[in-house]
């Protein structure tokens, strides 16, 4: 038996999960302008662990294009500089004995149109991802539908507040895509 309820819910926990991730990713994608997320969750090898710059120092912007990572552990800063190198972001990194600093060149035409594009599919890969989320619920409703768990008009209404949802999260990903693609180009 499907309770419409806990259903919806646990639907709209899944695709907003879809759409963090996406912001997640996209995050991680330099664009002109520094922020932290670009190296937040960069993994670095220290003491045989792996662990996130984000756990191993503070990052901060300093305008116009470059980001300091302030490790807290001073003897980090060679491992944390190996692994924001070895990320191929397309920056410079140097240190000054206290903290590591990140200058972030400006981006090429050609460079803003790949990335362009990489934001593009990975959005598409997202919206792909809800689609057969959605599919996979409408199975579930059909197949509720049909063991009599569920009326016609349940399982239409359901349907209804699925993709209800899915467009909201497809709103959503739209919101994502044109504020990094604006981001891109500043």
């Amino acid at each position: 038996m499907i309770n419409s309820d806990s259903f919806i819910k646990d639907l709209k926990s899944n695709l907003s999960a879809r759409a963090a991730h996406l912001k997640q990713e996209l995050a991680g994608i330099r664009s002109n302008r520094p922020t932290p997320e670009l190296l937040e969750n960069i993994k670095v090898n220290l003491y045989e662990q792996t662990m996130t710059i984000q756990q191993l120092g503070s990052i901060m912007i300093r305008p116009p294009r470059e980001l300091i990572v302030q490790p807290w552990d001073k003897s980090a800063m060679p491992a944390i500089m190996k692994g924001i190198e070895d990320a191929k972001l397309g920056v410079s990194v140097s240190n000054d004995d206290t903290s590591i600093i990140v200058s972030i060149p400006s981006l090429t035409s050609e460079r803003k149109e790949q990335l362009s594009k990489l934001i593009k599919k990975t959005a598409e890969e997202t919206r792909i991802a809800v689609r057969s989320i959605r599919d996979e619920r409408n199975k579930e409703i059909k197949a509720a539908e049909s063991a009599k768990e569920l009326t016609e008009d349940q399982a239409f209404k359901l349907k209804e507040d699925v993709q209800k949802l899915v467009n909201e999260v497809n709103g959503e990903i739209e919101s994502i895509v044109e504020k990094k693609l604006i981001e891109l180009e500043n």
